[in-house]
């Protein structure tokens, strides 16, 4: 409902969990499954409030930084995930019957407020046995076409009249916001490795 609203209301709707890190909106985007929301529940876990999980609603309309507009506390987490950060799923309320991934209602750590979009990462799987890599997209139709592949169902705003919108906004993002590739582990055990990487890169 949230990525439909987006369109309606002019704002360009990111397929990406969010979190501020020292006041800054960063995001965490990708494929089903390649941890989104557990990147996000991780960095609250260690002090960084959520912004958003799933869909990010960004302001890039006007001439400065894209803006991030929370959402609401709350994540759609695996078990694994939130084994990993140490929430117990018992009571959580089930994504659909009898699947493992529940509702995580995260009041403790959430950002009410509008929050400039300092960054975006972009996750990705990496080979078993190979470690966490970050770099940071450099070509212009790349890091566009990145973008791009992450937006939430293109083809109902395009039908709303707003491709030219979208494609405005796409250019904005690419223009002021970094991107960058990380290239994660299939497991999480040196979780803290790559936050504490994605940390350094954000305070610079």
């Amino acid at each position: 409902v949230l990525g439909y609203l987006c369109h309606r209301r002019g704002l360009f709707p990111f397929h990406a969990s969010c979190v501020s890190i020292n006041g800054k909106a960063v995001a965490f985007s990708g494929p089903s499954g390649a941890g989104k929301s557990t990147t996000a529940v991780s960095l609250a876990k260690r002090g960084h409030p959520l912004l958003a999980d799933d869909i990010t609603a960004i302001d890039a309309t006007g001439s400065g930084t894209p803006i991030i507009y929370p959402a609401f506390p709350r994540l759609k987490l695996w078990q694994d995930s939130l084994s990993s950060v140490g929430i117990d799923s018992e009571g959580l309320e089930r994504n659909r019957p009898g699947m493992s991934k529940f509702h995580y209602r995260h009041h403790e750590e959430f950002a009410a407020a509008a929050t400039p979009l300092a960054a975006i990462f972009m996750l990705q799987k990496a080979a078993p046995g190979l470690d966490e890599q970050i770099t940071r997209l450099e070509r212009p139709v790349e890091i566009i076409s990145t973008i791009s592949s992450e937006v939430f169902r293109p083809r109902v705003g395009q039908a709303m009249g707003r491709r030219p919108a979208l494609l405005a906004a796409q250019a904005r993002i690419a223009s002021t916001v970094p991107v960058y590739r990380l290239v994660r582990p299939f497991d999480l055990k040196a979780i803290d490795t790559w936050l504490q990487q994605v940390e350094g890169i954000v305070g610079q």
